[in-house]
């Protein structure tokens, strides 16, 4: 679940991939009256809806809080030719705020933040990113492979319960 609503926030899925999830492990599950009513919410609501409710009306796992994660997965759904979609990975990096500042993501984050709030210029922050980020790039890809592949695994282990009981 952390990965699929990490992924999610990341913009890798959906919000109709997170409700197809959900409602697969309700159809794939022996006793739906044991699931979590968070669940069934995030089948109705969709995730969007979800994650704007207070975590204690509803109980729904938040994604994990690690910015580094993000950061890495959010820059290997990057063009790094686009503009549009520099621009805005530079604004969620600036989204480091009070992160550990021993990491480079984080350095890079506030830099980012120099160049478009103190300088007010965008332009050379998108210079930055293109020079810089390539650099991050394997670590990129071998988050969004591991995060992906973990929704790949969580699939196959309900299919093979599915053919299980079917059987």
């Amino acid at each position: 679940m952390q990965d699929l609503m990490c992924a999610w926030q990341a913009g890798a899925i959906d919000d109709a991939a997170v409700v197809a999830w959900a409602e697969r492990v309700f159809v794939e599950t022996e006793r739906p009256g044991d699931l979590p009513d968070w669940l069934y919410e995030l089948c109705v609501k969709g995730p969007t809806a979800c994650m704007q409710m207070p975590a204690s009306d509803l109980g729904l796992p938040r994604p994990r809080d690690n910015f580094q994660e993000r950061f890495l997965l959010a820059l290997s759904l990057t063009d790094l030719e686009d503009r549009a979609a520099l621009e805005r990975f530079v604004r969620t990096a600036m989204r480091c705020m009070g992160e550990d500042l021993n990491l480079p993501e984080v350095q890079l984050g506030y830099y980012f933040d120099h160049l478009v709030y103190d300088c007010d210029d965008m332009n050379a922050a998108i210079e930055y990113a293109r020079a810089e980020l390539p650099k991050f790039l394997d670590a990129a890809y071998a988050v969004r492979a591991r995060v992906l592949s973990a929704l790949e695994w969580d699939r196959a282990m309900r299919a093979k319960r599915l053919s299980r009981r079917a059987g």
